[in-house]
C-alpha cells in the first residue's frame, strides 16, 4: 500500500526542483563512492558483473480525470548501485503531470529522506522526468553520499506522484534506456573484490500503461465577485472545465469570455440582464454546472450639478454661503483670500439638495474667494467656480504705525507707512509742523503719500476715516537738499502668453527701476507679485495661480534708485478656459428596427458630439458606418446590407467638439430570418390505380405544402379536389369519373407563406366500359291503374363542393376559380352562374 502524497508536500517538490536534481547528479558517483568507503582502495581490472533490473509498479492502472496515484521505482537485490544523473522516465504531460518525487534509499548531498522539487520542469515539453539525487565528488573519487544495499535485498529506487489531466484509453509510462546493452550509464554494478570495475549494466525494464476515464464531471467552486453590473469582468472558479472553450451563459444571455482554463474561467456580464438573481452556466466538455451571480444596477459615476451659488447674511466676521444640487449631495465650502482657499468648512454627512453653510471667523473689510464642494452617495464629487463675497466694516481698533519708508527725503519724496488698523475708507497724514501730506493709496496696512513743503522733521501722525490716529515713535527726516523726484515714466505696458492660469505682463521705463505687478479682478489689485529688484529698463513678470476664464485688472510699478515709484494705468486682460479634455458619456445604447438585411442603431450624449457605429460578425469589427459629423446629444444610425439570421457586435463611437472621443461598450443583435419566397417544389406527378370511374393522383414537394388537383375533360379543368393540411408527401383520389375518357389534370401546392406551385398539364384516360349485354325476355307486367305523381325536383347541390365531408377553404377555393362561369359542381343555386348567391350558400355550411 502506498501512501498518498499530502498537497503541502507536492508544493514543497515544485519548490526544490533544484535539489532533486543536484540529489540525483550526484547518484552517477554513488557505486563506486560505497566501495571506496567499504576497501578504501580504488578499483583495478574487472570483475564479474551481475545484471540489475529497474521495475515500474503503479498503485493503480485505471484511474480518473483528476485523481492522483503513486508509480514505484524498484532495483533487485543484486548489490548494485543505481546512477541517477541519466535516470530518465517517459511520459506524456499532456495526459499526467508529475507533483512529486520521493527518493527511497537513495540519500544525497542536498536531501533528506524525501527530496522535493525532484524534477526539471524545464524538461515537461521533452515528455521525460529527469531523476537527479547524488553528487561525485571528483576530487576524491567518492560520492558526495553513500547508499549500502549489502544484504542483498531489493530497494525502492523513488516514488513518482502522477495526476491525470485528460482521459484517455491508454498512456505509457517508460524508461529511455535500451536494456542490456552497456552502453547505457544508468546502472553501476560493483562487485565485492578489489578488481571490481564500474560497469552499466541494465536489463528487464519494464513498462506500465494508465487508461483515464472523464467520469469527474466539472463543478463550479467560486465566482469572484459574487455581484456586479454590465461589463463587470467575473472569475468563474471550479475544476474539470476542459481546455477548450465551451459557453458561459448569465440567465439565457451568453457572456464574453476573456480566458479558459481547465479550473479558472474569466468572463464580462453581458448587458441587458434584469437586476437580481440569475443562473450562471458553463457549458464545458464536462458538463454544464451552473451557480447564482447578482445583477446589480449600473455604477453611478455622474457628480452632482450644482446650481445657484451665493453669499449672503455678510458681515464683517461671517457669511452665509447657499446652493442647489440635482441630487443628494454632502456640503462643504472651501474659502481664502485668494483662489487658493487654505481654509475649508467641515463636510456635512446629510444628502440633501438645498445647501446651506455658515462661515464664521472672518476678517473685517476682506475680500474672500470661495467654492463650493458636495459629493453624492456614490462619492462622485462636484466643485463649482470661484466666487467672492467682501466682509463688512467691523468696530474701529485703534490704528498702528510699525514703520515708514523712506526714514529721510526731500519735499515731494514718496513715503510707504505700513501699520495696522487703517481701515478701508481713505483718512489723513500730517508730517511734523501739522502739515497735511497728499494721499496716493490708502489701505488698512499700507499708506502711500509724499513730503509737504514746509515739514520739517519729526513724527508723522495717521488719523483714520473714524477720527482715531497715531503718531509715529520715531521721525521723519526732511532734507534740505534736492534729490531725484521724478518717478520712471512706464509705457509699452502689454500682457502675452495668456493661459487659464498664468500670463506674462511686460512694459519698458526711462531709467534702471524695479519690477513688480499688482492685479486682481476688481481695480483694488489685492494681489500682487514679488518684487525683482534687480534694476531695468525693459521689464517682464509672469503672473501665475490665476483660475480660467476670468478677468483681471493690472497695473505695473516700477521704483528707481531714489525711491520714485512710478505706477502705469490699469489694465485688463482675460484667462483662457480650461481645455476640454472630458470625453462624451454615452448612455441608452439600443438597436431597433431590426430586419433581416437592416437596423437602427441608437444612442445618446452629455454633449453634442458626432455618430458613428463599428459592427461585425466578432469584436474585431470588421464594418464601420459613414461618419455623421454633426454635433447631436441624441444618435440614431442606419446600417443596411446585413446578412440574415445573424447575431453582430457592434460598439458606437462619438467625439465631441474638442477631439475628445468615447466608445460604448460592446453590443449584439440579430437579424431576422430572410422571408420566404420560394414556392414548392412539385416532383412524381403520378395516376395510378385507375378504373372506369376513379384514379389515384400523386406526387412529392420539398417543403410542406396543401394538396389540390384540378382536372377536367380540358385544360380549363371543371373540377378540383383537395386534401386539408399540409405535407411533403401527397395523394388524392379523383371519383365519380366517366368510362372511357380522357382527363387532364394539373397539381396545386401552396406553402404556409403562401408560395404556390403550378405544374404542367397531365393526362390519364380511365378504363373503356362494360360491353352491354341482351336482357332477357321479361313477361309482360299485368296493367296497373295509374297513380298521381308528384312533380320531379333534382337534388340540391352541398356546399361541400370537393366532398372531402367538411365545407372550408377548399371548397371556397373550387368557387373562387369558377366564379362568374358557367360551372356544375359549384352553381349550387343552378342558376347557370357562380356568384354572390352560390357563396351565401357555401358560407351557411362553413365547417358542417
Amino acid at each position: 500500500m502506498f501512501k498518498m502524497p499530502k498537497r503541502s508536500e507536492i508544493i514543497l517538490i515544485k519548490d526544490n526542483l533544484f535539489l532533486v536534481l543536484l540529489t540525483f547528479f550526484l547518484a552517477i558517483a554513488l557505486p563506486i563512492s560505497v566501495y571506496l568507503v567499504q576497501t578504501q582502495t580504488s578499483f583495478k581490472g574487472k570483475a564479474a558483473v551481475t545484471p540489475v533490473t529497474l521495475s515500474l509498479v503503479s498503485s493503480q492502472s485505471n484511474v480518473t480525470r483528476g485523481q492522483t496515484f503513486d508509480v514505484v521505482i524498484n532495483f533487485d537485490a543484486n548489490t548494485n548501485f543505481i546512477d541517477a544523473v541519466d535516470t530518465v522516465l517517459n511520459y506524456d504531460p499532456n495526459v499526467l503531470s508529475v507533483s512529486q518525487v520521493t527518493p527511497g534509499q537513495i540519500f544525497g548531498k542536498y536531501c533528506g529522506t524525501t527530496c522535493s522539487a525532484g524534477l526539471d520542469a524545464a524538461r515537461a515539453a521533452d515528455r521525460k522526468i529527469y531523476l537527479s539525487g547524488l553528487a561525485w565528488d571528483e576530487a576524491n573519487s567518492t560520492p558526495s553520499a553513500s547508499y549500502t544495499n549489502a544484504s542483498g535485498s531489493a530497494g525502492l529506487f523513488a516514488t513518482i506522484t502522477f495526476t491525470a489531466l485528460a482521459a484517455t484509453s491508454s498512456t505509457t509510462i517508460s524508461f529511455d534506456h535500451t536494456t542490456g546493452v552497456t552502453t547505457d550509464s544508468n546502472v553501476v554494478e560493483h562487485a565485492s573484490t578489489t578488481t571490481a570495475t564500474p560497469s552499466d549494466i541494465l536489463t528487464n525494464t519494464n513498462s506500465i500503461s494508465i487508461a483515464v476515464a472523464t467520469d469527474t464531471p466539472a463543478s463550479i467552486t467560486s465566482i469572484t465577485p459574487a455581484s456586479g453590473s454590465a461589463g463587470t469582468v467575473v472569475t468563474i472558479g471550479g475544476q474539470y472545465f476542459g481546455t477548450s472553450q465551451g459557453t458561459v451563459y448569465f440567465g439565457s444571455t451568453a457572456a464574453t469570455i476573456n480566458s479558459w482554463q481547465d479550473s479558472s474561467i474569466e468572463v464580462v456580464v453581458p448587458a441587458g440582464l434584469s437586476e437580481g438573481s440569475v443562473a450562471v452556466t458553463v457549458n464545458s466538455v464536462n458538463g454544464s454546472p451552473t451557480t447564482t451571480f447578482t445583477v446589480t444596477a449600473p455604477l453611478d459615476t455622474t457628480a452632482p450639478t450644482i446650481s445657484a451659488v451665493s453669499a449672503t447674511n455678510v458681515t464683517a466676521s461671517s457669511v452665509t454661503i447657499t446652493w442647489t444640487t440635482d441630487e443628494g449631495a454632502t456640503s462643504q465650502v472651501a474659502y481664502g483670500t485668494t483662489t487658493g482657499y487654505g481654509s475649508s468648512t467641515t463636510q456635512t454627512t446629510n444628502l440633501v439638495t438645498s445647501h446651506s453653510v455658515n462661515i464664521s471667523g472672518l476678517t473685517a473689510s476682506t475680500t474672500y474667494h470661495y467654492q463650493v464642494i458636495s459629493v453624492d452617495a456614490a462619492d462622485n464629487e462636484a466643485r463649482s467656480n470661484d466666487y467672492t463675497f467682501t466682509t463688512t466694516v467691523g468696530a474701529q481698533l485703534d490704528p498702528t504705525i510699525t514703520s515708514f519708508s523712506p526714514t529721510s527725503g526731500v519735499v515731494g519724496d514718496s513715503v510707504t507707512i505700513t501699520g495696522t488698523n487703517f481701515g478701508s475708507t481713505q483718512g489723513s497724514v500730517r508730517f511734523y509742523n501739522n502739515v497735511s501730506a497728499s494721499i496716493t493709496s490708502w489701505g488698512s496696512t499700507e499708506i502711500r503719500t509724499a513730503v509737504p513743503a514746509n515739514a520739517a522733521t519729526g513724527p508723522i501722525t495717521v488719523t483714520t476715516s473714524g477720527n482715531l490716529s497715531v503718531t509715529s515713535s520715531s521721525n521723519f527726516t526732511v532734507n534740505t537738499t534736492q534729490q531725484d523726484t521724478t518717478p520712471p515714466v512706464i509705457s509699452q505696458v502689454s500682457h502675452s502668453d495668456v493661459t487659464p492660469t498664468s500670463v506674462v505682463i511686460s512694459w519698458t521705463t526711462d531709467e534702471n527701476a524695479t519690477s513688480q505687478v499688482e492685479y486682481g479682478t476688481a481695480m483694488i489689485y489685492d494681489l500682487s507679485t514679488t518684487v525683482d529688484s534687480n534694476p531695468k529698463t525693459s521689464h517682464s513678470v509672469t503672473v501665475t495661480g490665476l483660475s480660467a476664464s476670468t478677468a483681471y485688472h493690472y497695473r505695473v510699478i516700477s521704483v528707481d534708485s531714489a525711491g520714485n515709484v512710478g505706477r502705469g494705468t490699469d489694465q485688463t486682460f482675460t484667462t483662457t478656459a480650461v481645455p476640454d479634455t472630458t470625453a462624451p458619456a454615452i448612455s441608452g445604447v439600443s438597436s431597433s428596427n431590426i430586419s433581416a438585411s437592416s437596423v437602427v442603431i441608437s444612442w445618446s450624449t452629455d454633449e453634442g458630439s458626432t455618430s458613428q457605429v463599428e459592427y461585425g460578425t466578432s469584436q474585431n469589427y470588421d464594418n464601420f458606418t459613414a461618419l455623421d459629423s454633426s454635433l447631436v446629444t441624441s444618435h440614431s444610425v442606419a446600417i443596411s446590407g446585413l446578412t440574415a439570421s445573424t447575431t453582430y457586435h457592434y460598439q458606437v463611437i462619438s467625439t465631441d467638439g474638442a477631439g475628445n472621443t468615447a466608445r460604448s461598450a460592446n453590443q449584439t443583435f440579430t437579424t431576422s430570418a430572410a422571408p420566404d419566397t420560394t414556392p414548392p417544389s412539385i416532383s412524381g406527378v403520378n395516376a395510378a390505380n385507375i378504373t372506369q370511374t376513379s384514379a389515384v393522383v400523386s406526387w412529392t414537394t420539398d417543403e410542406d405544402a396543401t394538396t389540390v388537383v384540378d382536372y377536367g375533360t380540358s385544360t380549363t379543368y371543371s373540377d378540383s379536389v383537395s386534401v386539408g393540411g399540409y405535407a411533403k408527401s401527397h395523394s388524392i383520389s379523383l371519383t365519380g369519373l366517366t368510362a372511357g375518357t380522357t382527363y387532364n389534370y394539373r397539381i396545386v401546392s401552396a406553402d404556409a407563406a403562401g408560395n404556390t406551385s403550378y405544374t404542367e398539364n397531365y393526362t390519364f384516360s380511365t378504363a373503356a366500359p362494360d360491353p352491354e349485354q341482351p336482357e332477357p325476355p321479361q313477361p309482360p307486367e299485368p296493367p296497373q291503374p295509374e297513380q298521381p305523381q308528384p312533380p320531379v325536383t333534382p337534388a340540391p347541390k352541398g356546399p361541400d363542393i370537393n366532398r372531402d365531408g367538411k365545407v372550408n377553404i377548399f371548397d371556397l377555393s373550387m368557387m373562387l376559380r369558377r366564379w362568374n362561369q358557367s360551372a356544375d359542381a359549384e352553381d349550387l343555386n343552378s342558376d347557370g352562374r357562380v356568384n354572390v348567391f352560390d357563396l351565401s350558400i357555401l358560407l351557411r355550411g362553413w365547417t358542417k
